[in-house]
């Protein structure tokens, strides 16, 4: 979610400068801050517009950075999300979500073994 509207404010950035025939076109993630200063760079209007945008992205950068750091953390010290993360395509945030849905594993081990009579 943060993500997509970390995308959005950058569209916002692009918007202005596109009104005034200028375009950022695809610059690294890390490389768009200074691409937009320097197309902004001579009209003050434009300066003062990006420049308030442009800290908005910085500040939802460190936030996805500090969460992603907070998931990486929990899942280290899970065993059960260690263990699912075995499996290949499930990563931090899916094996996560499976444990908080998943409370109590041990819930189905009864179905597990009546699948295993049925076959």
């Amino acid at each position: 979610m943060v993500l997509n509207k970390r995308r959005d404010v950058e569209n916002g950035v692009r918007a202005p400068l596109r009104e005034a025939g200028l375009k950022v076109g695809t610059p690294a993630r890390k490389d768009f801050p200074a691409r937009v200063r320097e197309l902004a760079a001579g009209d003050a209007v434009l300066t003062g517009l990006v420049e308030a945008l442009l800290s908005v992205i910085r500040v939802m950068t460190d936030e996805v950075a500090r969460l992603t750091k907070r998931v990486l953390d929990e899942v280290r010290v899970e065993p059960t999300c260690r263990q699912l993360m075995t499996v290949p395509g499930v990563g931090p945030l899916t094996a996560l979500t499976f444990r908080a849905t998943v409370d109590r594993p041990d819930r189905f081990e009864g179905l597990v073994t009546s699948a295993r009579t049925l076959v």
